[in-house]
């Protein structure tokens, strides 16, 4: 009898284990079935885009340009006369009044004259040191812009 129960107890096991293996052959079937659908998806829009896309992907040769500046180079800006390097502090702007002499309005509150011998003198001291802007007026005034005041005449 112990003989007969091994053999039932060996079948049933073995019905067990063919029936899961046919579970999970069930469960894969799907699962492959809609990677591979994926996968060929995926390569039929790649496919697409590789061979009948409309943009070639190819360099592209810059146009030449339409005009050129004959004459004009960098050194040319380099040889200009730098007025009052290393004499003023922060220059904002300039101005130049009818007699040809230029007016500069620096960071320090200064207002600096040059005259045409080449010399620099501080010409007005205004307790501010946010000076930006200077025009002359036809009637030979000096305006200066301060950004934390007003107008100055």
């Amino acid at each position: 009898m112990y003989k007969c129960n091994q053999f039932f107890v060996i079948c049933i096991n073995i019905r067990i284990r063919n029936s899961l293996l046919s579970m999970a052959k069930s469960i894969k079937i799907p699962f492959l079935t809609c990677s591979g659908i994926l996968i060929t998806c995926i390569l039929a829009i790649s496919l697409q885009i590789i061979l009948f896309s409309p943009i070639s992907p190819g360099l592209v040769e810059p146009l030449p340009p339409s005009f050129t500046l004959s004459g004009l180079s960098n050194g040319k800006l380099q040889e200009v006369t730098k007025l009052g390097e290393g004499l003023l502090k922060q220059p904002e702007d300039v101005a130049i009044d009818k007699l040809g002499i230029l007016y500069t309005a620096t960071r320090d509150g200064c207002i600096q004259r040059l005259h045409k011998n080449g010399t620099w003198d501080t010409w007005w001291q205004i307790d501010s040191d946010s000076l930006l802007g200077l025009i002359t007026t036809e009637a030979g005034d000096l305006i200066v812009c301060d950004a934390n005041k007003v107008i100055i005449n």
